[in-house]
């Protein structure tokens, strides 16, 4: 029974995982919109300029699938990890430009990552990871 209360829907880690989650699945979904409606420019980077252009194209993209996969809780774990890898990749980026107020939201939303990756192995309420945990433990008898 003790199990259960600490992690259901409602315990705080299941309320924090929930929370952290949907937070940072907003904040990489708005990101990717407003690259995707925005484009920057490339002018006066370091590295070749086919490969920035490259990152330009799948990088908004690649937020926006890592935010709806957050949102819905789908591959959770593997979302963090991309998703954590991203604001590495940008923090790093930021750093070579001397934008250190990005590089410091960066870090802090990279901390928010690694946190929720730590807690959705834990327990995953409120997702279609769980759901599907669920529904295959039924269809094979395994609990």
């Amino acid at each position: 029974m003790k199990k259960d209360a600490e992690t259901g829907l409602l315990s705080p880690k299941g309320v924090g995982t929930v929370l952290l989650r949907f937070s940072l699945g907003i904040v990489f979904l708005a990101a990717g919109m407003g690259w995707i409606a925005a484009p920057g420019e490339i002018t006066g980077t370091w590295p070749p300029s086919v490969l920035v252009s490259a990152c330009m194209h799948v990088l908004p993209f690649a937020a926006l699938a890592v935010g709806a996969l957050l949102v819905l809780g789908f591959c959770t774990r593997w979302a963090f990890l991309a998703g954590g890898l991203l604001l590495f990749l940008l923090a790093l980026d930021m750093m070579l430009w001397q934008e250190n107020t990005i590089v410091a939201t960066s870090l802090a939303c990279l901390m928010m990552a690694i946190s929720g990756l730590w807690l959705a192995a834990r327990g995953n309420p409120l997702s279609l990871d769980r759901l599907i945990e669920r529904t295959s433990d039924r269809l094979f008898n395994m609990k």
